[in-house]
Formats: structure tokens, C-alpha cells, sequence
């Protein structure tokens, strides 16, 4: 397994076409460099649905870059890291080959599959 980009990014209120406004994460920005983690997530990223999104159990999305081929093939556009709002792209590591309950490493730091996103 390789990590490809980290992403953060904070809540932002959007408007649909309707005109109702609402809140969303899911736009992430690529650092570099050493983040701060906890188990509440990443430094520098928030969650603006915290029934479905964040919490200990959720606290960092990772996505496999194995899977943007075919996202770009069937959206028609080029998926950039974080664009599914994950704040790990990895590459070598997809569902295929985790359960939850598994650890991985990444550095210093271990992580536990707790659910599916």
C-alpha cells in the first residue's frame, strides 16, 4: 500500500438550484508536510454531517486511486485526489483486500477498519 495525497478540508455552505442552502465537506485540498491526527480525524479538516460523516468511527475517509479510471470514464472527467472527499488516497489497497477490523500503518501512525463509508 502507498498514500498517494492527503486532503482536508471544512465545511462550506452551498446553494442547490433551488436555492436552499446547505453544508457539505466534501471538498478537499491536498497538503504536504505533517498534519496533526487524532481520533477525531486530521488537522485542518471538519465534517459538516456528523450523523453520517467523522466521529471516532469515521474519523479519516481513505479512497484506492485504482478506482478513478473507471469514475473518469463514467463521469467523463478527470478525478483529481480527494475528489470523493477522502482525505487519504492510497494506491494497493481497495475493499477487495481489507475487513473491517484490520490495521494498516501508515509512518507512525495505525489505523483500524471500522465501517464502510
Amino acid at each position: 500500500m502507498k498514500l498517494e495525497s492527503v486532503q482536508v478540508g471544512l465545511p462550506r455552505e452551498l446553494r442547490r438550484d433551488s436555492g436552499k442552502l446547505w453544508n457539505s465537506a466534501i471538498f478537499k485540498e491536498q497538503v504536504s508536510g505533517p498534519l496533526r491526527i487524532s481520533s477525531d480525524g486530521l488537522e485542518g479538516d471538519g465534517c459538516a454531517n456528523t450523523e453520517e460523516h467523522g466521529g471516532i468511527d469515521k474519523a479519516i475517509n481513505v479512497y484506492p486511486s485504482e478506482h478513478s479510471g473507471f469514475w473518469e470514464n463514467e463521469l467523463g472527467i478527470k478525478v483529481e485526489p480527494g475528489g470523493f472527499g477522502e482525505n487519504f488516497t492510497v494506491s494497493g489497497l481497495t475493499e477487495a483486500d481489507l475487513r473491517i477490523g484490520d490495521v494498516f500503518q501508515i509512518g507512525e501512525v495505525r489505523f483500524e477498519v471500522s465501517q464502510p463509508r
